[in-house]
């Protein structure tokens, strides 16, 4: 019983360990970076040139970019 309780335990703490995120900024106008060990999710808000500027989203799972929407916008 013990043992089994224990095992629970570590599976709980492996899954947490691998797909809950940390939240990071970026230092090019407000993009945001939530990574875990398995996945990371970027918001990307960035400025181009004077009256240029990035949006959208990237997903990457396993080190493979599996969604890219960002594109650039003109004021």
């Amino acid at each position: 019983m013990k043992k089994k309780i224990s095992i629970v335990v570590l599976v709980i703490l492996l899954i947490a360990i691998l797909l809950v995120p940390s939240k990071q900024y970026a230092d090019d106008g407000g993009s945001v970076c939530y990574s875990a060990l398995t996945y990371s999710v970027t918001k990307h808000h960035s400025l181009l040139d004077k009256h240029e500027y990035m949006v959208g989203y990237t997903v990457n799972v396993l080190g493979k970019e599996i969604f890219n929407n960002t594109h650039a916008i003109r004021e």
